[in-house]
């Protein structure tokens, strides 16, 4: 059994792209595999059904399919030891549908922060985010990940901040913009009671500047998080998180409110329920229902296997 999972284990490490990390470096090998019943009910409208959670297609999601609806995925986690204090190394993550990139970076770590290059997490997003849901949160929000270079402190105190360059407009290298987008983030812990976070994104002279922050913690069992981003000129949104332990789980209430400057008919508001317990090591059951304003409630109950 051993041999096997070790041969399985370096085959999915070379799939994604380390066949010698097995040997030559730290690693993990992780994932999350989703699936459940989903039913979408339109206002007005007659509702739908998708049993398993995955829609009709080929792995390309060309033929009409929308893939995995709850994000099944797999990664890989590697980390050098180069002495000194320094350490470097890779973060791979790919969606099951289709194989799409959720992450593929490269860092370099010393005892003033990480510099990571590649697709990653967004500095901005992680701080001004207060979504704390399974499936159906964060319709408006910036997006969880970027691509670009990026530096996070680890300044071994209650401040530490972030800074990220980007380049999103898909120039050639020869472009004269080396950078169309940059994103900056600060985080300051107030004690045991909460930590504050503060974000901002610009950008070149046609980029509307975003900016957003965030105020949480947790005490006993609850936990809870409120928040507000703007987009300049174009839009306002804000909105809280509260989670409490009971009954072994998890219920949670999360909650978005969305105000645009300029169309008022696109303003809308979410409220979204929901409840995840633990029935074992890495499995959770998760039921969650989102109300929607301005389009179609979602039910959802799924089977979440983590490893």
């Amino acid at each position: 059994m051993k041999h096997s999972l070790k041969y399985l284990t370096g085959a999915l490490v070379g799939a994604l792209g380390f066949g010698s990390v097995a040997v030559a470096a730290d690693f993990t090998l992780y994932g999350s595999v989703r699936s459940g019943i989903i039913h979408d009910k339109p206002d007005g409208g007659k509702g739908t059904w998708d049993l398993g959670s995955v829609d009709s297609g080929n792995a390309n999601n060309d033929s009409g399919g929308g893939g995995d609806r709850l994000w099944s995925r797999i990664g890989v986690r590697v980390s050098h030891d180069l002495g000194n204090g320094m350490t470097s190394g890779a973060h791979v993550e790919k969606r099951l549908d289709g194989w799409r990139t959720r992450h593929q970076n490269v860092w370099l770590e010393g005892g003033m922060g990480r510099v990571t290059l590649g697709q990653q997490g967004s500095p901005y997003y992680g701080a001004v985010s207060w979504d704390g849901t399974n499936f159906t949160g964060g319709t408006w929000d910036y997006g969880s990940r970027r691509a670009g270079v990026s530096f996070k402190s680890n300044l071994g105190g209650p401040f530490n901040f972030g800074v990220m360059f980007r380049d999103d407009d898909g120039s050639q290298p020869s472009s004269e913009d080396a950078v169309d987008r940059y994103e900056l983030a600060a985080s300051f812990d107030i004690g045991d009671f909460a930590t504050f976070g503060l974000g901002w994104v610009g950008g070149d002279d046609d980029y509307k500047n975003d900016a957003g922050s965030t105020l949480g913690g947790s005490a006993g069992g609850l936990s809870w998080k409120v928040g507000y981003q703007t987009k300049e000129d174009t839009h306002d949104l804000y909105g809280f998180h509260l989670g409490y332990g009971v009954g072994g789980g998890n219920l949670y209430l999360n909650y978005e409110d969305y105000n645009h400057d300029v169309n008022e008919s696109a303003d809308d508001r979410i409220v979204i329920v929901g409840y995840s317990y633990g029935i074992g090591p890495g499995t959770k059951v998760i039921g969650e229902h989102k109300n929607q304003k301005e389009g179609a409630d979602r039910t959802i109950l799924a089977l979440r296997v983590d490893f």
